[in-house]
């Protein structure tokens, strides 16, 4: 992956992108194809849950997975919630937080689950996943889940939960500007977010993250939460 410091740049760069053009829904697609670029995944899904509904899952940045994609989505509507580590830890948990499969608490979700996950992701091909959730005020769960063959580092997740905020935000401002019709540019505008010229700003990523996000994501921070089970990997 690039460099940290790069990855955040390139972040802000995207999402100015994405305000200065018409933005009246979340743009799923775009943001897929962007974490698959930075965290160099095999593929890229969006993940919905509803109560009282069928789960739902578009693969947009399918890679080697586009042979997959039925078998794929059929396991993630009728086997993830209870054979998936990462789905299983936030059932069973208030954490909202990113995480990996590799930080999945044994002890909360088995380690049968856990050795059965790695076998078969690893036919896949993305037996290591993170997922990011969106929270909203509404009642689906939303998040991206990105797979590769190798685990993520401490100083890819740390960014993964930075990039939660900005998306969160990212969500929230497109859902304001669908409801109120306000032009993209002019929000633009109006957090200066600015191109590759003007990044050196290292507190540049947060400040947009404070912008776009109007307060703190709710729920039990991960690492604290995850710090209730032993036995992390």
């Amino acid at each position: 992956m690039a460099g940290i410091g790069r990855a955040e740049c390139e972040w802000v760069d995207f999402v100015a992108d994405l305000l200065a053009t018409p933005l009246t829904a979340f743009p799923e697609e775009r943001v897929a194809a962007q974490l698959r670029a930075t965290f160099r995944g095999v593929g890229c899904a969006f993940h919905i849950r509803e109560p009282g509904r069928v789960p739902v899952q578009r693969i947009y940045q399918q890679g080697s997975l586009a042979r997959l994609v039925d078998e794929l989505n059929t396991w993630a509507r009728e086997q993830a919630a209870t054979a998936h580590p990462i789905l299983r830890y936030y059932l069973a948990t208030r954490d909202v937080a990113p995480i990996q499969v590799a930080e999945v608490p044994v002890t909360l979700v088995g380690a049968r689950t856990l050795g059965s996950w790695y076998e078969l992701g690893r036919q896949w091909d993305i037996e290591h996943q993170f997922a990011i959730r969106l929270l909203s005020n509404g009642p689906a769960d939303r998040s991206f889940v990105l797979g590769r063959t190798v685990a993520f580092t401490p100083a890819e997740m740390a960014l993964t939960r930075r990039l939660q905020r900005l998306l969160i935000g990212l969500d929230r401002q497109a859902t304001a500007l669908a409801a109120a019709g306000a032009p993209a540019h002019e929000v633009a505008a109006d957090v200066r977010l600015t191109r590759r010229g003007d990044l050196g700003d290292p507190e540049r990523l947060g400040a947009v993250g404070v912008v776009l996000d109007p307060g703190p994501a709710p729920g039990v921070d991960g690492a604290a939460a995850r710090q209730r089970h032993t036995g992390l990997r």
